[in-house]
């Protein structure tokens, strides 16, 4: 709560109330941007519920694999992925080292160059 005598300071009831008209406004634009992006993933998932996407396979996904880390539980050619020193803007430094993928821990964007077998890519070179 607000101490009365603030209220006594020239200007300030003009002020708190700007401030709180502020923040009303700041909490109804990150509502309608939520709302705008829930909008723009549902357009993306073709409309489907969330559950419905993830019962298309999202659980093997990169995305997945960018949470849990471990090489041990994808292969990339057939084989168990043990050094990746390609990334782009990041050539020469090593992302795999003791079983695990540090993927995010560099940067946060996914490496699209990895095919992960068993992953249906949607367009592949």
């Amino acid at each position: 709560m607000f101490d009365k005598r603030l209220f006594a300071l020239p200007g300030a009831k003009s002020a708190i109330a700007w401030c709180i008209a502020t923040s009303l406004l700041l909490a109804a634009l990150m509502v309608g941007q939520a709302a705008a992006l829930a909008w723009a993933l549902t357009l993306l998932w073709g409309g489907s519920a969330l559950s419905d996407v993830a019962a298309l396979g999202a659980g093997s996904t990169p995305f997945a694999l960018s949470h849990s880390g471990s090489t041990s539980t994808f292969t990339v050619g057939g084989e168990e992925l043990t050094t990746y020193t390609t990334a782009y803007g990041l050539e020469g430094t090593e992302m795999v080292s003791d079983g695990y993928f540090h993927e995010s821990e560099v940067r946060s964007a996914p490496y699209f160059d990895i095919i992960i077998d068993g992953i249906n890519a949607v367009v592949e070179e």
